[in-house]
């Protein structure tokens, strides 16, 4: 009858089940720093400006068509 300590077996399973963990995992953390090394860094960092309009929109406080029109005015 075989149970769960049967050996060589049940060792070289829970070693591949480990195996396969360690993998995934490694995996996960190159993905990881390959995104955030290879993000998109074209985009200039917003000013103070720009970062207070996009609240202004946020809040509801302007439309998107006076939005528009601003950033482009701060942009010139």
């Amino acid at each position: 009858m075989m149970g769960w300590a049967d050996g060589v077996g049940s060792v070289g399973g829970w070693m591949a089940v480990c195996g396969i963990v360690v993998g995934v995992a490694l995996l996960a953390c190159t993905v990881a720093l390959i995104r955030v090394n290879y993000r998109d860094r074209s985009q200039e960092p917003l000013s103070e400006a720009e970062r207070a309009l996009r609240l202004r929109l946020a809040r509801g406080e302007i439309d998107l068509d006076e939005f528009f029109r601003e950033q482009a005015a701060l942009r010139r």
